[in-house]
C-alpha cells in the first residue's frame, strides 16, 4: 500500500545516460514513479566535422549508394548481421 502512495520507485536514484536533449521526458516519467534521476549524459551527439568519410562508409563495393530505407534511423545503433564485417 505505501508503495502505491509514494510510486513504485520511491526513493530510488536512477542515472539516465542519455544526451541531455532525450533525457527530459525519461525524467518526468521516473519522478512521476517517485524515483530521484540524475542526470548523467554519457554521450553526446553531434554532425561529423566531414562528412567524407561517412559518405565513403556508405557506397557500396559495386559504388552503389545504399537507398535510405536500409539505413538505420538517425540516433540507432548499427547492428551487423552474425559473421559480416560490413554493411
Amino acid at each position: 500500500m505505501r508503495e502505491e502512495v509514494l510510486g513504485a520507485l520511491a526513493g530510488r536514484r536512477i542515472v539516465i545516460t542519455r544526451p541531455r536533449a532525450q533525457a527530459a521526458a525519461w525524467m518526468r516519467q521516473l519522478r512521476s514513479l517517485g524515483a530521484a534521476p540524475l542526470l548523467g549524459p554519457a554521450v553526446e551527439v553531434v554532425p561529423p566535422s566531414d562528412w567524407q568519410a561517412l559518405d565513403s562508409a556508405l557506397v557500396r563495393p559495386q559504388g552503389r549508394r545504399r537507398p535510405p530505407e536500409q539505413l538505420p534511423p538517425p540516433g540507432a545503433t548499427p547492428t551487423l548481421p552474425l559473421g559480416s564485417t560490413a554493411f
